[in-house]
């Protein structure tokens, strides 16, 4: 199964990496995150190389619905009860900084990527819950507005919207941005020592190591692997379905996701959390729900993305962990991964320029406390209780939880 993406376009192939080399950062990942990452750093005058296990863009970059956008579903009245005013607004002003920076590089590249403004708006059927997403998102500075009347043949009391976001092709997007960086493909990282990167036929040594990959595969320090869980969801690119000019996204457990690519209807949904779908049968189901949204529509293309989720809904964005003041990390994009990717290439460029981005403490994945771990001990199945158990001796039914920080191990 490919995405609409890899079949429209063709990605020059690079060399894998032969024997030792030296560079300011390396950079593991040669998706949207790691390549804007070394982008990023090149612009400032730091070397940086990419690497690559598969093709750049080959992982969720090639698999994305491609919205850029700070909407982000129904959040804003969420994150304001639980995270507080500050926090949410520099969630928020750091993905419209996103947006506004793609538009810019954009536009500065000259990149043909089909790069086209449109609104983004998040439809319901409940009315008040519609009409108090809009007044929290006003509240938070965006220009945001409520709708009954959208594009999408769907049930709905109306919709909130975010004026000025972006769709665009992100293998043509980053494609051209990878003509400007080193970057070595076929070479994945078998191990990372202290500054040395080992993959299978060289090195690296670095004086920084970004983890731009899907899910940071070393264990400890930092424990992703217990902070964060896997979802996975559906994409059909339909032929005869007409035409839309906005995005569009549903709320609640049942959602749908709609925009436009070309002459395709990118039609969205079937989410799951990853492991949970034994019969299979999303494909089908979705199907199911074209045809009877599009009468007569045709199934051009068909793929699927699995995305990590934090336990707060915020991306872990910067320093590893503090045992590891070299290493960075950008990971948990919960199914916003194009914004989310210019956020972290942005902020992990102030880092390790020296330089102060506002944002950093809102994404950096110390926060967590010691209060949090036994929800992540609740949510994080056998495997999380297990080294529970393991390491701290208790229970794996235990609702109790050690102080990891004080044991060195986050």
């Amino acid at each position: 199964m490919e995405s609409i993406w890899s079949r429209t376009c063709n990605r020059k192939k690079r060399p894998a990496l032969e024997g030792h080399i030296r560079a300011d950062v390396a950079v593991i990942g040669g998706g949207m995150a790691g390549v804007l990452t070394a982008w990023h750093l090149k612009q400032a005058g730091v070397n940086a190389v990419v690497l690559e296990a598969d093709q750049i863009g080959s992982g969720q970059t090639g698999n994305t619905t491609a919205k850029i956008t700070s909407q982000h579903g129904m959040f804003c009245h969420t994150f304001l009860e639980k995270k507080g005013e500050e926090t949410t607004k520099k969630y928020v002003q750091a993905n419209q900084d996103a947006v506004k920076e793609y538009k810019t590089i954009v536009q500065e590249e000259h990149i043909d990527c089909g790069l086209t403004e449109s609104d983004a708006c998040v439809y319901s059927e409940d009315e008040e819950k519609i009409r108090m997403e809009t007044e929290a998102a006003q509240k938070l500075g965006i220009d945001a507005s409520f709708r009954t009347q959208i594009e999408i043949p769907v049930p709905c009391a109306g919709a909130v919207c975010f004026p000025g976001q972006a769709q665009f092709h992100p293998l043509k997007f980053i494609s051209a941005l990878a003509e400007r960086l080193t970057v070595y493909e076929g070479t994945p990282v078998t191990e990372v020592d202290g500054n040395l990167v080992k993959t299978a036929h060289g090195s690296v040594e670095a004086d920084k190591i970004v983890f731009a990959v899907h899910f940071p595969f070393i264990d400890f320090p930092g424990m992703f692997f217990a902070r964060m869980h896997q979802e996975r969801s559906y994409v059909l690119a339909l032929e005869n379905a007409g035409k839309i000019d906005n995005m569009y996204i549903g709320d609640g457990e049942d959602a749908l996701s709609f925009r436009q690519y070309d002459k395709y209807i990118l039609l969205g949904g079937q989410a799951h959390r990853t492991g949970e779908n034994r019969e299979g049968g999303c494909y089908e189901n979705l199907r199911k729900t074209a045809e009877r949204l599009y009468p007569g529509c045709r199934v051009a293309a068909r793929w699927s993305a699995q995305d990590c989720i934090t336990t707060d809904k915020i991306p872990f964005i910067g320093q590893f962990a503090a045992e590891r003041p070299d290493w960075f990390v950008a990971t948990g994009f919960r199914k916003w991964g194009m914004s989310s990717a210019m956020v972290s290439a942005m902020l992990l460029r102030d880092r390790i320029c020296g330089g102060d981005n506002p944002y950093a403490e809102v994404f950096a994945p110390a926060r967590f406390s010691v209060e949090e771990i036994p929800q992540m001990v609740k949510d994080g199945g056998k495997a999380v209780k297990g080294l529970a158990k393991r390491f701290f001796h208790l229970p794996e039914e235990t609702a109790a939880a050690p102080d990891l920080t004080a044991k060195g191990i986050c």
